[in-house]
């Protein structure tokens, strides 16, 4: 069994030379037994051994530089680094998506989905509430204005109602900030926005934001079964008899 003495300072290898602060001459050739201080050895190798630990050490560093490691910390979370190279720049591919924006999405997605439309099988209409919409066949008005007793088949509406009693907006544009007292009249100024126009005639294929006013264009091709009722002094045609009283106080 071979003996190793332990050397009282650390060896410092330059070159092919290899010095310490004492005078007595070191053997190469064979290990020393190195304390760095803190309770831990190692070996210290000279000649070519030394050369080929060297170079064995030069590659793994190269190789630490391209592989990712993981962070050795307190911290419960430990993400992925590379030596030399700060992760603080890099982000998740979720976070470059502004929160904000992706809220909104996932609302309109909501909406959507609310707005799914059933088929009446009285009146084949097509609607988004169908428990509110039998309503009107039965002529059942549950709710009533505390204001001027007007009934009304769903509290939304009675709810809306209200709003012309206290002169309140709450739905405003999101581009040009016009506010408005219904949701529904907001969405068709968004329209004056986007270009869109919905309603298309199946006969000429002109289109129109409104529906109540695709139905007064059929009139023109026979196919509307209602009257259309006309504004003898603009010559504007409108939907319905209310319609038409309400327009006339605009003159």
């Amino acid at each position: 069994m071979k003996s190793f003495s332990v050397c009282k300072s650390s060896i410092t290898i330059a070159g092919d030379a290899a010095q310490t602060d004492q005078t007595e001459p070191l053997d190469l050739s064979i290990s020393k037994v190195r304390d760095d201080g803190h309770g831990s050895q190692g070996l210290s190798m000279g000649g070519e051994d030394e050369e080929r630990i060297g170079l064995q050490v030069l590659q793994t560093k190269i190789l630490d530089l391209s592989a990712p490691k993981l962070k050795k910390g307190g911290s419960k979370s430990q993400g992925l680094s590379v030596d030399g190279v700060s992760d603080e720049g890099i982000k998740p591919r979720q976070q470059l998506v502004p929160i904000e924006s992706l809220m909104e999405e996932i609302e309109l997605s909501k909406q959507k989905e609310r707005r799914k439309k059933q088929r009446c099988d009285i009146c084949r209409k097509e609607v988004t509430n169908m428990k509110t919409h039998m309503m009107t066949h039965t002529a059942e008005k549950p709710y009533g204005c505390p204001t001027c007793k007007k009934f009304f088949n769903n509290f939304s509406n009675m709810k809306r109602h209200m709003i012309t009693h206290t002169g309140e907006k709450p739905y405003s544009c999101r581009i040009c900030k016009k506010n408005f007292n219904d949701p529904g009249n907001m969405e068709r100024h968004m329209m004056t926005h986007t270009g869109e126009k919905p309603h298309s005639c199946p006969v000429c294929g002109k289109s129109y934001v409104r529906k109540s006013d695709l139905h007064i264009h059929t009139a023109i091709h026979g196919m509307n079964s209602r009257p259309v009722y006309h504004c003898t002094i603009c010559s504007k045609d409108l939907q319905s008899k209310l319609g038409l009283k309400l327009h006339m106080k605009k003159h």
